[in-house]
């Protein structure tokens, strides 16, 4: 199989991508090494799975995603609202170009239910403890308010007050703090 080899637009002469998803830098005369050989990258998965590669130019490292550079090297740079997805093969290290498509989010989105890579939300039921409302405008005669205080200190739960008179817990707890 011949692998066929492109300058990546914005490191020309510097690195190359293959159509079979592989990196390369070339050959070159740097003040600080003298005459530098290519060779072919190593490339590193990042945290999301996919490759990514170290490249330097004017001495400044920056990591790029393979399947991007792929891309760019032989497609062209990635027309707006569009990014780079992987076709046919879920795998995100399989980056050759026969595999790779610019797309919508919500395209790739697709793929992945398709893929099996990405399965519906699960809907999160959250349990919430009853909270008394407040039945009346959680005010209080004077006399609720010491029967309050009176209950609380004879141990009685601050919760249970609070669903008897209407108000929440924390109101009780103001209630019998004098607040």
């Amino acid at each position: 199989m011949t692998e066929y080899w492109r300058d990546i637009p914005d490191y020309k002469g510097l690195y190359q991508a293959s159509d079979l998803g592989r990196i390369r830098s070339l050959d070159r005369i740097r003040l600080d090494r003298g005459q530098v050989r290519g060779k072919v990258l190593k490339l590193v998965p990042a945290n999301d799975g996919y490759l990514v590669v170290e490249l330097s130019r004017d001495g400044q490292g920056k990591r790029r995603y393979v399947h991007q550079l792929v891309m760019e090297a032989f497609v062209g740079p990635c027309p707006e609202a569009m990014q780079v997805c992987h076709t046919h093969d879920p795998d995100p290290t399989n980056n050759r170009l026969g595999n790779l498509r610019y797309d919508t989010p919500k395209g790739n989105t697709a793929d992945k239910y398709v893929h099996g890579t990405l399965t519906q939300p699960v809907k999160k039921t959250i349990f919430v403890a009853a909270v008394p409302t407040m039945a009346r405008t959680g005010r209080l005669t004077k006399e609720q308010m010491e029967e309050i205080r009176k209950r609380r200190a004879a141990g009685e739960a601050g919760m249970s007050l609070a669903r008897e008179f209407g108000v929440s817990q924390p109101r009780i707890r103001q209630i019998v703090l004098h607040r």
